[in-house]
C-alpha cells in the first residue's frame, strides 16, 4: 500500500543542513574513558525516521511542515547516533526545524547560525545545561559549504545539589553538521516515515572543544 502524500514545490530553494546529535551522559563511575569508550564512537550508519533528501527531494511529514513554510530558507534536519534513552536531557522534537535565516539568525541546540555575505557562518552558543561547566565564550566556529561535514565536540561538568539526592553528572556532545544539498521540491507525507538508513559522514574537519574535568 502506498502511503499518501504531497508534492509540493516552493518558490525559491532552501538550504537543507542535517545534523547528527552524539550526546554522552555520565557520572564518576565512567569518568576513566576505558570505561565509556563502547558508547563514545560515531556509529557507522543509523536506521533514522527523521527527514530526508533523497535525488533533491526532501522527505519530510505534513507534522513536521509549519504554516509559513514558504517564509523558511533552512531546513535543519535532526538524528541522534543511537537508541540510548536521553529523553530526560533531550525532549523528543520535531525531526524538521525551519528558520528564516535571511530576517534573522537561526539558533538550535548550542549554536547560532547567520547569514554573513551570502555564507553560513557558524557559532557556538554557550548554555550552562547544554554544556555544562566550564563556561566558554561564544564565538564563531567555522563557515558551512555545501557537502563538507563539520565535527564540533564539546564537554563539560553539571554540580548538582546534594541534598536533592543528585551526584554531578559529566556531559560530552558531539555534533556533525553537514549541509547536503538546496531544494524547492518537496514530498510531504500524510503518516510517520518509513525507517531510513543514513550514513554518518567523515568530517572534512574537527573542532575540538573538549576541556579536562575534574
Amino acid at each position: 500500500m502506498q502511503l499518501k502524500s504531497d508534492h509540493i514545490k516552493s518558490k525559491d530553494k532552501k538550504w537543507i543542513l542535517q545534523l547528527h546529535h552524539h550526546p554522552i551522559h555520565y557520572h564518576k563511575d565512567e569518568k576513566a574513558f576505558e570505561k565509556r569508550k563502547n558508547r563514545s564512537a560515531w556509529n557507522k550508519r543509523i536506521e533514522s525516521k527523521s527527514a530526508y533528501l533523497e535525488k533533491g527531494n526532501l522527505h519530510l511529514t505534513k507534522v513536521d511542515s509549519p504554516p509559513n513554510f514558504n517564509q523558511s530558507d533552512l531546513i535543519l534536519i535532526r538524528d541522534f547516533n543511537s537508541t540510548e534513552t536521553l529523553k530526560h536531557f533531550y525532549p523528543e522534537e520535531q525531526s524538521a526545524q525551519f528558520f528564516n535565516i535571511i530576517n534573522r539568525s537561526a539558533k538550535f541546540d548550542i549554536f547560532e547560525l547567520k547569514l554573513v555575505e551570502h555564507k553560513l557562518v557558524l557559532h557556538l552558543q554557550y548554555d550552562l545545561y547544554k554544556i555544562g561547566q566550564p563556561k566558554r565564550d561564544n564565538f564563531k566556529l567555522c563557515e558551512l559549504e555545501l557537502d563538507v561535514p563539520i565535527e564540533v565536540n564539546i564537554n563539560g561538568k553539571l554540580d548538582h545539589s546534594l541534598s536533592a539526592g543528585r551526584e554531578r553528572t559529566f556531559i560530552e556532545n558531539h555534533y556533525i553538521l553537514h549541509l547536503i544539498g538546496l531544494t524547492d521540491t518537496f514530498q510531504l507525507h500524510h503518516s510517520p516515515l518509513s525507517p531510513k538508513t543514513k550514513h554518518i559522514p567523515t568530517p572534512q574537519k574537527v573542532i575540538n572543544l573538549m576541556k579536562p574535568l575534574y
